[in-house]
């Protein structure tokens, strides 16, 4: 589950993608951490090596999930400096900056029903997906604000059907 959030006008643009159920997940990882430790503090754990273990793979699973899925991404687009600037906030953050006129089309990669990836394609032939990540929305607010301050119509690309003999 994300959280869209698009701020501006035709002029400047500001889109943000927050991995609520990302976060939620490593929330619930780390209060389950904190009881077992609290347990082994109040001794009412003995035997220490299955609540270390508990700890090691859920502390593990949780970094997981961060590093993979856990990336707030803000993209502000400028009309007036012609530039697109994308950064991915967490454990593997990311910086592009690129020039606005040089997008050529608005892609919506879709996986399966309501989840998608938007990318970027340049005259260069380079695709920017814009979330290392699927989205699953409710609403197409960041496609729409997108798509109105490049002036391009979304091209969607579905996957192959799968027929079933």
């Amino acid at each position: 589950m994300f959280i869209c959030s698009v701020v501006g006008d035709q002029q400047t643009l500001r889109v943000r993608y927050l991995p609520v159920a990302a976060w939620s997940f490593v929330l619930l990882v780390a209060l389950g951490i904190a009881d077992i430790v609290r347990r082994i503090f109040d001794q009412q754990v003995v035997d220490v090596e299955g609540p270390m273990a508990a700890i090691a793979g859920l502390a593990a699973f949780a970094f997981f999930v961060l590093y993979t899925g856990g990336q707030l991404v803000s993209i502000a687009f400028d009309r007036e400096r012609d530039q697109i600037c994308l950064r991915h906030y967490g454990l593997r953050g990311l910086r592009t900056e690129r020039r606005m006129s040089d997008v050529t089309a608005l892609e919506v990669r879709v996986l399966r029903r309501a989840q998608h990836r938007i990318e970027l394609r340049f005259r260069s032939g380079e695709r920017l997906p814009l979330t290392p990540y699927y989205i699953i929305s409710v609403t197409n607010r960041g496609l729409k604000g997108m798509s109105r301050i490049l002036a391009l119509e979304p091209t969607v690309i579905a996957p192959p059907s799968r027929v079933i003999r």
